[in-house]
């Protein structure tokens, strides 16, 4: 941590999309290099949309971690088209200017959004808050009778709004927050290990309901109610390939069921099974079969025995 502190700023915008209520920065006593520490704390409520990490300013920070905690409805997660509302315990792990998710106040909610929000820093904290956020996402889900989040409340209502701790000190409080994330998640994803296979059956069956359907990860992560990451390794370990890809291959296999099978128009089987354009759809179907649809069509029609094409066994 710099030895420099933020200026005491007042925390609420002019235009009142949030406040806070209780904060306090950290001045760390004996600062050990690499170490894990915490930067600031603070709780506060959110009041509109207009608070999220894209439209309210923050300093650059590279380097520091943000573990946003949800401490009543109202909060979200995602990209900046697709927005999830998040139950009350739980935490968002990211970088201070991350690029990669939107966090804020969800658009859809009426209400104030109650939150606690840390910033911390260090090599060791930065490092496994990286590795964290790769094996298991973003989101994690604590509970709101966590003892840590009664503990960052605790911190949170210091009378004074810098306060000095050890190093030692600062670095557990960092590690017991990381722990607490990382047991959350251990515990989801081997409660989940055992019907591994019926979570990627369940999203295939999802897939084949409606291929007309541009079904994101998001999506189907939403509907299935398991993180990104996990529904991603689970399906990709069950079929060998990504939801997405999949996806692709049961339209072209389909596709070329009805070439075979029916006198439906071109144009109607690329419409119905979501394809944006003709284009897309021959380039598509050419990658899979090494021909055009119209030719399979063809070739098909001339075949006593209605065989799939020798050169591919997609369809």
């Amino acid at each position: 941590m710099s030895d420099q502190l933020p200026p005491n700023r007042d925390h609420e915008l002019a235009d009142r999309s949030y406040r806070m209520f209780d904060y306090v920065w950290f001045r760390i006593l004996g600062k050990i290099p690499d170490l894990a520490h915490p930067y600031y704390l603070g709780h506060g409520r959110a009041f509109n949309p207009k608070y999220n990490i894209r439209d309210v300013w923050q300093e650059p920070m590279p380097d520091h971690i943000v573990v946003k905690i949800c401490l009543s409805d109202g909060g979200a997660v995602g990209t900046t088209q697709q927005k999830r509302m998040l139950k009350p315990g739980s935490a968002i792990l990211r970088f201070v200017e991350d690029t990669e998710i939107w966090e804020g106040y969800h658009p859809a909610y009426r209400g104030e959004w109650e939150f606690l929000g840390l910033i911390f820093t260090g090599r060791s904290g930065v490092e496994a808050a990286k590795a964290m956020m790769q094996h298991y996402g973003r989101v994690y889900f604590l509970g709101l009778d966590h003892v840590i989040i009664r503990k960052l409340m605790h911190l949170s209502k210091q009378t004074e709004t810098v306060t000095e701790i050890t190093a030692s000190s600062g670095a557990r409080l960092v590690d017991e927050v990381l722990l607490a994330l990382l047991e959350s998640a251990e515990s989801l994803e081997l409660h989940r290990e055992g019907p591994t296979t019926d979570l990627a059956e369940a999203v295939e069956h999802t897939l084949r309901s409606d291929l007309q359907r541009e079904w994101t990860v998001a999506q189907l992560a939403d509907i299935h109610h398991v993180t990104r990451e996990h529904l991603t390794r689970t399906f990709t370990r069950r079929y060998g390939i990504s939801p997405h890809r999949y996806l692709v291959q049961l339209r072209v296999n389909e596709a070329c069921r009805l070439l075979r099978a029916t006198d439906i128009p071109i144009k109607k089987i690329m419409l119905d099974l979501g394809f944006a354009s003709h284009a897309s759809f021959v380039r598509t179907f050419r990658r899979y079969t090494h021909t055009s649809p119209t030719l399979y069509r063809r070739h098909e029609s001339e075949r006593t025995d209605r065989r799939v094409p020798h050169s591919r066994n997609w369809c």
